[in-house]
């Protein structure tokens, strides 16, 4: 029987002044224990200052066979310019899909972007054939439609948004009446929404292909993470025009879970959980390879049973990085959950690190950004967020976003 969810209130939060560890913030709280009237997409966030979900009527309207929804938009989440977070925006939209399938599928996608007042929304129509998208600018509900041909594939999630650094977005996806067979489609949309680039042939899918990750380093270059279905993983860094110029293979890749990255700081950094230790692999902006490291964590020394049921991380300015793991106490990942947080030097070595219980997750996995800021003294500083989804004995589930920040020289990590 399908999950359904109502609305049953939005916490307001209050203003909290900038913390270095431990700020929470309840975002949404929904109590499925009460009549089924609506579907909800998880909380969006990003960083530092925004997050956005759908929430819909589960019955179609029999006039136009669509889902009344709502986009509710929230800007200022943590009020880090010293004023109280800014209320709930919401603008109507209307989707044609199967909310129940699209939701648990995570075929209903939702992305702020760079501008402050605007998002996008992403589905795939009913039947499978056709990607929708939906710029939306708050506050006054403008919506800027587009749509692309779509071929439905077993992935993650049907497209991939791909926000800019300079505004707008890339969506990739696959369409062989666009791009044919062998390629994936790479389409841009301005800010506004606007088709400035459409639908062209980019780079090549390998044989098994099974899940993908897509990331922009700079205006015109991308790393992409394609994982197959024997396990290996293609890590490349390819052009605008879809050119390669960098390129490696990692054998015994169970999941996308197993494979981080980071494009921070002129550096390119992947990170391979392989059981008993972690592989990472340093290239500079042009894909020269800069270096290879091997490390072992605690949790890869605690126990033979356990297993990384996620991975993220953030390359630091010293040449180090952050790495934030999901260690699961079974391989499937349905037990007790820790997070791991540790500072990596240059080296290779650990100089820092932090546990704390991992949240409870029902339907999705957990979301979790690293993000750079400046805080009050001016200073640099790293910022993590956590979005959980946790249930409490009434059955009201609760999307709560945790962060923990960072800065100084030489920061010791705590949650």
């Amino acid at each position: 029987m399908a999950l359904r969810l109502i609305v049953s209130g939005l916490l307001s939060a209050l203003f909290m002044p900038l913390l270095s560890a431990g700020e929470s913030i309840t975002v949404l709280q929904l109590d499925s224990a009460k009549d089924d009237l609506f579907a909800v997409t998880p909380p969006s966030f990003a960083a530092p200052d925004r997050a956005a979900y759908v929430r819909c009527e589960l019955e179609v309207d029999p006039s136009n066979g669509q889902h009344r929804c709502q986009l509710n938009y929230r800007s200022d989440v943590f009020g880090d310019d010293g004023q109280p977070p800014e209320y709930y925006n919401s603008c109507p939209l209307q989707i044609g899909a199967n909310l129940w399938e699209n939701v648990e599928r995570r075929e209903v996608l939702v992305e702020p972007l760079k501008p402050r007042d605007r998002v996008v929304v992403a589905w795939l129509e009913a039947g499978g054939g056709l990607l929708q998208l939906r710029n939306v600018h708050f506050p006054d509900c403008q919506v800027t439609e587009a749509s692309f041909p779509l071929d439905k594939v077993r992935d993650d999630k049907f497209a991939k948004i791909v926000p800019l650094k300079q505004g707008g977005y890339n969506v990739v996806f696959r369409s062989k009446r666009l791009c044919g067979a062998d390629k994936y489609c790479k389409a841009r949309l301005d800010d506004q929404g606007i088709v400035v680039e459409a639908p062209s042939a980019w780079i090549e899918v390998p044989e098994q292909a099974k899940k993908m990750m897509v990331a922009s380093v700079g205006d015109n270059e991308y790393l992409v993470i394609q994982l197959q279905s024997n396990g290996v993983a293609h890590v490349q860094l390819t052009r605008k025009d879809g050119k390669v110029k960098m390129a490696r293979h990692y054998s015994d890749v169970e999941d996308t879970s197993k494979i981080a990255y980071s494009t921070g700081h002129d550096s390119i950094r992947v990170c391979v959980d392989r059981h008993s230790s972690l592989e990472c692999s340093q290239f500079n902006r042009e894909g020269k390879h800069k270096g290879q490291q091997e490390l072992s964590l605690p949790y890869h020394l605690e126990s033979k049973t356990s297993s990384v049921g996620r991975m993220t991380m953030h390359n630091l300015p010293d040449n180090g990085f952050l790495l934030l793991s999901l260690v699961c106490q079974d391989r499937h990942c349905l037990g007790h959950k820790t997070y791991h947080l540790a500072r990596v030097d240059r080296q290779g070595s650990v100089r820092s690190q932090a546990q704390r219980p991992g949240c409870q997750l029902i339907g999705e996995q957990l979301e979790d950004k690293f993000y750079e800021a400046k805080n009050e003294r001016g200073e640099d500083e790293y910022c993590l967020v956590l979005r959980c989804i946790e249930t409490d004995l009434r059955s009201v589930q609760r999307f709560t976003f945790d962060r923990s920040c960072y800065s100084g020289d030489d920061f010791k990590l705590e949650f």
